[in-house]
Parts: C-alpha cells; structure tokens; sequence
C-alpha cells in the first residue's frame, strides 16, 4: 500500500471527471502517492484511476490505530464515465 493520500471532498451526490482535476494534478506531482474523492453518494467508483467514495462509508471505514482506507480499497462497485 502506498503511504501518502490526496483527498478532496465534495459536498454532492456525484462524482464527475471535472471533480477529480485536482486530484489528478498532484498525482502527476507525486505519482507515488493515492488519491480518494470522498463524496455524499451512495457508490463506490473508480474515475480516471481514482477511487471516489462515499463519505459515510470512509468515515465507517476509519479505525484508531489503522491505516486509512484498509477496509475500503476493495474494487469499486462500478466505473463511471
């Protein structure tokens, strides 16, 4: 598992390719990081390479003492546009 995350939080149901473009820059910048969108929707999906999640689910998911995310890494339930 890579050890730096980006996330970006957006307060709307879905989650658009417009939404990711400041995930996606500092991913170029720092290509050996990981990017999550967390989001108010109720699926989990993969957009251009990054996990977008809703953020219900990742703040169920986070645990005292844990790595981020460790629960919620799994595939995404389906790609999108």
């Amino acid at each position: 598992m890579r050890a730096h995350w980006a996330f970006e939080v957006k307060n709307s149901q879905t989650a658009h390719r417009s939404d990711l473009r400041a995930l996606r820059a500092f991913l170029a910048d720092y290509p050996e990081a990981q990017a999550a969108l967390l989001y108010r929707g109720a699926r989990r999906l993969l957009v251009d390479d990054v996990l977008c999640l809703p953020v219900d689910e990742f703040l169920r998911g986070v645990v005292p003492n844990r790595p981020l995310l460790e629960r919620v890494t799994t595939a995404p339930s389906s790609p999108t546009r």
